[in-house]
Parts: structure tokens; sequence; C-alpha cells
């Protein structure tokens, strides 16, 4: 074979397994795209299933009659705090009432607790609880066409104590007992003139200790003596909704604010200005 044959054919050879290489690197390329391409949609399928177990985890079965009903649940929460003041004064925060009916507006209504920090052990004045104190945590229901509200009848029920004695040999009546601190059972929001609504029943819907109060309207601060602003729902800057009062001892009635036994108000300071409310809302 002459010398030019000789490179005819090492150059077609040659052109040959460049074109059969570059072949099997763009078919490489392709199998790791596709590879890549597949990871991502095993990863997306798992994640689309995870997201379904969670759903399918959180699903609120009405059965109306025998008829079943299934929705999502949200499970959300709403923690709502106000500081005391250190003027003397109450200070109060209005609930935003559309996130506060998407979570007690339904069938099943929601869950509340209304409590506060910064108490003082009244055996030990100088000692400071900054942890939240809270009461029980009580199912709440509001309607929301008719704006009327309940609230756990155990929470705001009230028990007799019995203590034995021994010359009678039996147990008599010894005291009163409200287990938790709340103040209502029903209510409805609507209009009056800061005392009592139309239902007859106290605009407070609960109350911690004197110190907090979770209630149809703002705090009347002229009138004080523990009354409250019109429970007027047109007007939306007093008495449209509930709200979250951080109480005080120039507001509220004789008696009401927190004291120790000997009448001094150092289980909730009025000058402490850390101290706060705190109401918490879960689906």
């Amino acid at each position: 074979m002459d010398l030019t044959l000789r490179v005819a054919v090492i150059g077609a050879v040659g052109v040959i397994s460049t074109a059969a290489l570059s072949s099997v690197t763009s078919i490489w390329v392709a199998r790791e795209q596709l590879q890549s391409k597949t990871h991502e949609i095993e990863a997306a399928n798992r994640q689309a299933q995870i997201n379904l177990n969670k759903t399918a985890g959180l699903l609120r079965h009405v059965y109306d009659n025998g008829t079943l009903t299934s929705t999502s649940a949200t499970g959300g929460r709403m923690v709502v705090r106000v500081n005391g003041s250190r003027s003397g004064g109450p200070v109060s925060t209005q609930i935003d009432m559309n996130r506060f009916i998407e979570l007690c507006g339904d069938e099943d209504g929601c869950s509340i607790t209304l409590g506060a920090t910064r108490f003082h052990m009244e055996n030990q004045p100088t000692y400071v609880i900054d942890a939240p104190l809270h009461g029980a945590s009580c199912r709440f229901f509001w309607d929301k066409a008719t704006r009327t509200w309940t609230l756990s009848t155990q929470c705001v029920a009230i028990f007799g104590t019995y203590k034995y004695d021994n010359a009678l040999s039996k147990y008599i009546f010894d005291s009163v007992l409200q287990m938790n601190n709340y103040s209502n059972m029903f209510g409805h929001d609507d209009s009056d003139d800061g005392t009592r609504d139309g239902d007859g029943q106290p605009l407070v819907v609960t109350g911690f200790r004197g110190a907090c109060y979770l209630a149809e309207s703002a705090p009347d601060v002229v009138k004080g003596n523990g009354h409250f602003m019109a429970d007027n729902p047109n007007d939306p800057s007093t008495g449209k909704g509930l709200f979250l009062i951080a109480s005080s001892p120039t507001w509220d009635y004789p008696g009401a604010y927190p004291h120790d036994a000997k009448g001094n108000d150092t289980i909730w300071p009025s000058n402490d200005p850390a101290r706060r409310c705190e109401l918490i809302v879960e689906d």
C-alpha cells in the first residue's frame, strides 16, 4: 500500500473513531441527563407522598346524621399578647376576628387558654414567675351568623368542698371552689351600655385572676370600676369582636385586681413593665 492510500485509510479510521467517540459521549450525556431527571421526578414524587401523608393525617371527619363529610383540618394557632402599662391604666388590644373565626367558627370550635406572666409568689413577694401562668384549656365555640358564643361548662362551674367532722362522724359542707378562673358560659356580641349585654350576661368571656380579661368590648377608662365600652358591633373601635385586656387597679372594681392576703398588689404589681397577658387559641 502506498503512502497516500495509507494516510487516507488512517484518516478515515480517525474520522470514524471520532464520530464513534462523539456518539458515545452524546449517549453518555443523554443517559446522565435522563438519570438526573429521573432522580428529580423520584424526589418530587417522594415529597408529594410526604405532603399527601401529612394532609391525610389532618382530616376532619363529620358524621352528620350518618352522612360523612371530610375536610382538611388546619391545626392552626393564634397567640395574642398585651403588656400592662406602668401609667396605672388598663391596656387592651383588639382580636383579629377574621383569623379568630377561622379557628373557632367551625363545627368543633377551638381551645382557648388565658394567663399572665410576672406573677409574684404570695408567700415570697420578691420571687417572680416569668413563665406564663394559665387557666385550664377550654373548648370555645363561635357562631358566625349570630355572633353568639359558648364556653365549656366545666370551665365556669363552681363546686362545693366538704370536710370531715369528727364530732358528727360525717362530711359537712366547707366552702365553695371555682377550679378555673373563667367567668362566663355563653354570650352574644351585641350592643349594651358597657355592663351587660342584651343576653343578660357580663361582657367578660374569660378572666384570669383579675389580671387579664378576654371581653366583648374595650375597657371604659373614664367610668372605671370595671366598666366596659358599649358593646356595639357597629363601632369597630370599641365593640366589634373581642378584646384582650391587661387590667389595672385604677380601672377594675375594688378587690378585682390581684392582691395578696394583706390587700397589697404584689401578686401582679402595676409598676412591673415586663408583665403581660397572653391568650392562646388553638384549632
